[in-house]
């Protein structure tokens, strides 16, 4: 997995995980994407979780 970040936006859509990134900074709110678009789901999240401790 060299750009786990990349496998991550094509699983889940840029915007969900940058929204959930941003989270994980303490630089957002939980809940501040626009609707229709929904958080990711707790698998999702730890994955994003994952690649920052990593990177």
């Amino acid at each position: 997995m060299e750009f786990p970040i990349w496998e991550l936006f094509a699983d889940y859509g840029s915007a969900r995980v940058a929204a959930s990134i941003a989270r994980e900074l303490s630089l957002a709110d939980a809940d501040f994407l626009p609707r229709p678009l929904l958080p990711l789901d707790r698998e999702g999240q730890d994955r994003v979780r994952a690649v920052l401790r990593v990177h």
